[in-house]
């Protein structure tokens, strides 16, 4: 369904006091397109490509090593999936963070709702370039552990930087792994000194703190791949997905295409804006709308209570203005 000017949602009669509908609830479209980009188009026919929401198991791919293009939660997860199935992974990282799975005796997640870290929400000072962060690497596989692509590179990963081209049969990448791992490990460290300061202000009891020191560092940044003579059969795009707002024919977006709005409520037109489409370990949902930790793992019980609250507000100022008149 459509929402636009003449919709029933936010059309009303002329010389009318009223809208049709008090409140009309719109969210992005599932799956609103894969953002591997246009490069893709280059890649030889004879390489099989899948978007990591079609990734099933290695067995599905055909024989030969395979590209994971992707490094956050989703291609993390996969390149660990192929690693440990014996394919020869070649995998292109770009700015994910990483955080610790367990840390002091405790899941990171409890030691973070504690905090209150949770509880930040998008629209807090300092916080709105969060919109479009990647969500922390780590993985819930045998019972959930960390995730450290130093690791894979010691057990024979190759690892490469963020994707540039491809061109002529070959895959080409921007110099910087080195600078994705130092700085997925800055976040890790720094997550991991925020739980140890905790712990010492509240003087909890808990195992010793600790430091990750690189396990494994690249002697050179690679600039490019063969396919054809790297034996490449597949490739992974681990990219994410574009949202997807084009049936909202309504002048309520920014110059970055989403909708402007205060954690869900888009006051002008009595909008709300929801959740998008379940992705990985929690639901993603719109970043105004939510405290950060809720695209993690999170319920979204205080996102639902707030909404639910903004709404009978409105309800109730709206019956109060009927009256008066």
């Amino acid at each position: 369904m459509g929402v636009a000017r003449d919709t029933p949602e936010c059309a009303a009669a002329p010389g009318s006091r009223r809208a049709a509908r008090p409140h009309s609830l719109i969210q992005p479209r599932k799956g609103g397109g894969d953002a591997a980009g246009r490069c893709a188009e280059r890649v030889p026919n004879s390489v099989a490509q899948v978007h990591s929401t079609e990734y099933r198991n290695a067995a599905a791919l055909p024989p030969g090593a395979v590209i994971v293009v992707g490094a956050g939660q989703s291609g993390a997860q996969i390149a660990e999936d192929l690693h440990l199935d014996g394919r020869k992974v070649h995998l292109v990282t770009g700015n994910a963070p990483r955080c610790a799975r367990f840390y002091r005796g405790r899941d990171v997640v409890d030691w973070l709702t504690d905090i209150g870290q949770h509880e930040i929400t998008v629209a807090d000072e300092g916080m709105s370039r969060k919109r479009q962060d990647t969500n922390h690497d780590l993985t819930g596989r045998d019972g959930g552990r960390d995730i450290d692509l130093r690791t894979f590179a010691r057990q024979g990963m190759s690892l490469y930087g963020r994707l540039k081209d491809v061109r002529d049969g070959r895959m080409v990448f921007k110099p910087n792994l080195k600078a994705n791992l130092d700085e997925a490990d800055r976040v890790y460290n720094g997550i991991n000194a925020l739980i140890d300061r905790h712990v010492v202000s509240k003087a909890i009891e808990a195992p010793p703190g600790s430091v990750y020191e690189p396990v494994w560092t690249p002697d050179e940044e690679p600039g490019a791949l063969d396919l054809a003579a790297s034996g490449v059969g597949a490739i992974v795009w681990a990219t994410g997905l574009t949202p997807d707002w084009s049936y909202v024919q309504l002048p309520i977006f920014d110059g970055s295409g989403y909708p402007v709005n205060r954690r869900g409520h888009e006051r002008a037109r009595r909008l709300r804006v929801g959740p998008s489409v379940a992705v990985d370990l929690g639901l993603r949902t719109f970043p105004e709308r939510r405290p950060r930790g809720r695209v993690r793992c999170r319920p979204l019980g205080s996102s639902v209570e707030h909404g639910l609250r903004g709404l009978a507000n409105r309800d109730a100022s709206r019956q109060r203005a009927i009256l008066r008149a």
